[in-house]
């Protein structure tokens, strides 16, 4: 097992698996990765639009991707967030972790799993 810290991210590799843990508050986690997938979906469309036509159809395919991914993270994000409000009127800091492997992408949000659809 490998474990590296920086920046409030730990990344754990074992053997075919990495998981990713991210040390920040549940709804400041939504509002970073909308703020992200905002920027990335600009700049792939409209005046952006134009350079990401110019691209190397992997390289676009990459940040289609990317945008899906994100896209699923928010969804689960906003979905873990919002069960959280209803039930409490504190924040409890989420602990959030997005874990790859060779077969399937999955976030852990509080220990419960999420998988958002295949490729």
């Amino acid at each position: 097992m490998n474990k590296q810290t920086a920046y409030g991210l730990t990344i754990e590799t074992r053997e075919d698996q990495t998981a990713m843990t991210h040390d920040f508050d549940g709804r400041d986690m939504l509002n970073r990765r909308t703020d992200q997938l905002h920027a990335l979906l600009v700049s792939i469309s409209g005046a952006g639009g134009e350079s990401f036509h110019n691209m190397a159809d992997a390289l676009k395919d990459d940040l289609i991707w990317l945008a899906v991914d994100l896209s699923a993270e928010v969804r689960l994000l906003a979905r873990t967030t919002t069960s959280a409000q209803e039930k409490t009127d504190n924040i409890t800091p989420l602990t959030i972790k997005a874990a790859y492997n060779r077969n399937e992408t999955a976030v852990v949000i509080d220990n419960q799993r999420h998988s958002p659809q295949a490729r």
